[in-house]
């Protein structure tokens, strides 16, 4: 009898210990699959990714008109200020500072001293809503919101020729409005 108590116990004991490795690992493992914040696996992560940079050209009423390298997540006002910012002239109702840059996008800033502003401004495809839109010749309501369209859909024009991509806009159209258009 006292035999069979032992090996009770020693078999209880052996259950006990495989129990206990079998617990301890399964925890290990569910908590090695857990992120590790900060860790340097993330580091790495972020290593491998490709930086792409942006080229934005200034013009117009700014300090320091100017190619710009920009991040593709940027905004305009930023690119600005490291330009040295806008001059005192600068009309910035006729853009929009808070719009994401776009790779190879020309923003003039107009200002309220270039001649003929009062009587005949140029129209900023990138920043104008279809009602402004609509004072270009040719450009009736319909392809007024079918350039705000493509707009929103692909990101600002880069020149006047992306313009041709819009539906309804074509060659003639195209002639007509390109001295009255900026981006």
């Amino acid at each position: 009898m006292r035999e069979k108590r032992i090996r009770i116990l020693m078999i209880a004991g052996l259950v006990a210990v495989v129990v206990f490795f079998l617990v301890k690992n399964g925890i290990e493992r569910r908590t090695a699959s857990f992120p590790d914040i900060g860790g340097t696996e993330d580091f790495r992560i972020e290593e491998s990714v490709t930086k792409t940079t942006y080229f934005v050209y200034l013009s117009g009423a700014v300090l320091n008109p100017g190619v710009y390298e920009a991040d593709p997540e940027e905004r305009l006002f930023e690119v600005i200020d490291r330009s040295g910012g806008l001059s005192e002239d600068a009309d910035t109702g006729m853009i929009n500072l808070a719009s994401r840059v776009k790779d190879g996008m020309h923003v003039h800033v107009p200002s309220f001293s270039d001649p003929g502003q009062a009587s005949g401004k140029k129209v900023n495809v990138n920043t104008a809503d279809a009602d402004q839109l609509t004072t270009l010749p040719g450009i009736g309501k319909s392809k007024a919101e079918a350039i705000v369209k493509y707009r929103n859909e692909h990101g600002f024009f880069v020149s006047e020729e992306e313009l041709i991509q819009v539906p309804g806009i074509g060659e003639s159209v195209l002639e007509n409005i390109r001295e009255k258009i900026t981006f």
